[in-house]
């Protein structure tokens, strides 16, 4: 497979990385928000689905919101390895994990009928409206 970058001097290669850098770990905890969603993928592509108890974490904090939709966008497309993970939220104590939980197995046509009802009696507002499907508006 060629890469773009083959015919350049090994000076202006761009650099690769092959495993993560204290750097980026940084970035990932304390950066800006737009920071640690840069951070989070890169994190997420070399460890994979090692990574899913810190995208747990943050689902579970909500905050900041951007780190948090990437946090459940990088879930979403490792549905078979966050399977259990998503079992376990379900009874979460906290109701962002409840919610990210139902809205994930909602997406894939997994959400059973009992865990529908569990959510729909849910105390926290943003668990039962996660259960509903949206209808698009007409234009």
């Amino acid at each position: 497979m060629s890469r773009w970058y083959q015919h350049l001097p090994q000076s202006t290669r761009p650099i690769l990385l092959h495993r993560t850098s204290p750097l980026i770990d940084g970035f990932f905890e304390d950066g800006p928000p737009a920071v640690r969603t840069s951070a989070l993928r890169i994190l997420v592509r070399h460890h994979g689905a090692g990574f899913l108890p810190q995208l747990r974490r943050c689902l579970a904090e909500g905050r900041p919101r951007k780190v948090a939709q990437e946090a459940f966008w990088q879930v979403n497309r490792m549905r078979e390895e966050a399977r259990p993970m998503l079992q376990e939220m379900l009874g979460s104590e906290l109701w962002t994990e409840r919610k990210a939980a139902v809205c994930l197995l909602r997406r894939w046509g997994e959400l059973t009928e009992d865990q529908r009802r569990t959510a729909e009696g849910d105390e926290h507002k943003a668990v039962r409206n996660a259960t509903y499907l949206r209808k698009r508006r007409s234009a």
